[in-house]
């Protein structure tokens, strides 16, 4: 909890409940109150203030002190915290000033909320809601439950009615006197690095965000799957003075060929190499130790949470305190058709023949090519117009949108009318004047990806510390990201290539036949498997429906569903995103008065 500096109106004892642990303004009252780890924080105090950085960097407590002790203390701390590498809160009290801004691709992200005359902020929305004495909002819980995932700002949507999410991009001050306000600290750069230049700055941001992590300790694990992105982070831990484990799994699908690229990449790395036994090992949707840190609301990765518990434990076993992985590579760098469009509007003319052959590619016809290429629909017409059709669709038999804003939002066919008019609602009633994340389609979908993923790491990260193990994610790191961002949109294409910019980076660091590699695995026949291993837990939830509870599915007609036939994956993602959301209801001790005040 960021508290501003002041009496608080219940007195001093009222912040006891929020944490063990708290650093002081400068005046003596409080101004971080919760639970971290040592090595978590690092702060400079003087008389006229005290900055600090919470989480993975580069900083040292040398160089807060020569922020804090310059004319502008908090300018020379953003000049220094968008230089470094890792993922970290920046913070500041100067002058009465509370002050603070997480990452701009969201692993790092504020929330704040108000108590009569008090307003705090928290990179926990749950501990906000219990300051705030805030009730379930309904219609927060309705907009995840979107498919394939709800689109921004919807996504920004807390399930905390009276909690707000602060921007990634933006910063916020408390003053003293109760008042809060918000300005903007990050922007995207320019599109305009060539291909050789954006690979060498991927190649050094990438070594310096996994160096970051393993300066925090002797001994590092990290993810091992087979794929690029995963195999480029472990290579980089190889290079860090440091011990590395690696854990790699198998598949229930005998066409999965990831373990064995895993395996040759093993066979290249130093290091200890575990290999994962999959008898016993848990599926999706597997009961999951009850958890004290997850209850800021459902969230991407929820129906993994008993193999997330798991995999941390076996982390914790093997020695390591931070485990790295390869989440964010595909957000960050697989190149969609919102990259055609950019690199057209941009008037790339060379562009032409890159641009075929990702329309071939796609298997895309040339006429909807063209009109992907030829779209001027604003970012706020692209809402209204998803909310303004039939919601309630299967997601693997609606029709492909010529749009590249995002993928079309849907709801499952067993939500209720309740849910479909809140989430219309939502969705149509934005203003006209709103903005996409970027006026550029590539710059916007790699963002709005990035920070999903971001938020789904920061909710992994609370889990796994239960277990005494941080969850990193090197290649969402701000850094990492704002290289790719400044990549023009020709030199992320590359025909033939998959991931270019990465591969383009991780040459001479990664051996040439693993990043030659052709294939990219599926992974949705362990979502079949997953259900028929839980499909009579499932059923059982049915009877007592928390999302029926609040009125937004149908508990008869998902009964059908888990009974049902499900022949593509699309229409499973669906099934999955209703449970998960289920699931986090019924896993996550809650309050009594949640339900009973829960609010549309």
């Amino acid at each position: 909890m960021l508290l501003p500096d002041r009496e608080l109106t219940e007195g001093p004892e009222a912040s006891q409940g929020w944490g063990a642990r708290r650093v002081l303004h400068p005046s003596g009252r409080p101004w971080l109150v919760g639970d971290w780890a040592n090595d978590d924080l690092v702060v400079a105090k003087a008389p006229h203030g005290a900055i600090a950085i919470m989480g993975v960097s580069s900083i040292t407590s040398g160089q807060l002190a020569d922020c804090l002790n310059s004319p502008s203390p908090r300018q020379r701390l953003a000049t220094l915290a968008r230089r470094s590498a890792g993922s970290f809160y920046v913070l500041a009290s100067v002058n009465g000033a509370t002050w603070g801004h997480g990452t701009a691709s969201g692993v790092c992200q504020l929330f704040h909320g108000r108590r009569n005359d008090v307003c705090a902020v928290s990179n926990s929305a749950s501990m906000l809601a219990e300051f705030t004495d805030s009730p379930l909002s309904t219609s927060g819980v309705a907009a995840h439950l979107l498919a394939p995932s709800p689109p921004w700002p919807l996504d920004q949507l807390t399930i905390w009615d009276g909690v707000t999410a602060v921007d990634c991009d933006v910063a916020v001050t408390l003053s003293a006197g109760g008042e809060i306000r918000f300005t903007q600290w990050w922007s995207a750069p320019e599109a305009v690095l060539g291909a050789r230049e954006a690979a060498s700055l991927l190649a050094e941001a990438i070594e310096d965000a996994v160096a970051a992590r393993a300066d925090r300790g002797s001994s590092l694990s990290c993810d091992l799957s087979g794929g690029l992105d995963s195999t480029s982070v472990a290579f980089a831990a190889a290079r860090a003075d440091v011990a590395l484990t690696t854990f790699r799994e198998g598949s229930n699908d005998p066409a999965h060929d990831d373990w064995r690229w895993a395996e040759l990449a093993s066979e290249a790395l130093t290091g200890r190499h575990v290999v994962v036994d999959l008898e016993g090992a848990p599926v999706d949707f597997d009961p999951a130790p009850p958890s004290v840190s997850d209850a800021d609301g459902p969230f991407a990765w929820q129906r993994a949470r008993a193999g997330i518990s798991a995999a941390a434990v076996r982390a914790a076993q093997a020695g390591s305190r931070d485990h790295l992985t390869g989440h964010g590579g595909d957000e960050v760098f697989d190149v969609g058709p919102a990259n055609d469009h950019s690199a057209f509007q941009s008037g790339a003319l060379r562009y032409a023949r890159l641009s075929t052959a990702s329309r071939l590619n796609r298997r895309w016809t040339t006429a909807r090519h063209l009109r992907l290429l030829a779209d001027r629909t604003s970012y706020s017409q692209w809402l209204a117009g998803a909310g303004s059709q039939d919601l309630r669709q299967d997601l693997a038999s609606s029709p492909p949108g010529t749009s590249v804003w995002g993928s079309q939002p849907l709801l499952a066919p067993w939500m209720t009318d309740d849910a479909e008019d809140m989430v219309r609602t939502m969705l149509t009633k934005t203003p006209d004047t709103l903005a996409p994340l970027s006026p550029w389609r590539a710059q916007h979908a790699l963002l709005s990806g990035a920070r999903q993923c971001g938020a789904a790491m920061r909710r992994c990260d609370q889990i796994t510390r239960e277990a005494g193990v941080r969850w990193h994610a090197p290649l969402l790191d701000d850094r990492v990201i704002e290289v790719e961002m400044a990549t023009s949109f020709e030199a992320r294409v590359s025909p033939g290539t998959y991931k270019p910019t990465l591969v383009a980076a991780m040459v001479g660091r990664v051996p040439q036949e693993l990043l030659g590699r052709p294939s990219k695995a599926d992974f949705s026949r362990d979502m079949y498997v997953a259900l028929r291993h839980n499909r009579a837990e499932m059923l059982r939830w049915c009877d007592d429906l928390r999302l029926g509870s609040l009125e937004l599915v149908d508990p008869q007609a998902l009964r059908a569903s888990i009974l049902g036939n499900h022949p593509t994956p699309p229409s499973m993602i669906q099934l999955f995103t209703t449970l998960a959301a289920e699931s986090w209801l019924r896993s996550v001790p809650m309050r009594g008065r949640v339900y009973e005040g829960a609010k549309p």
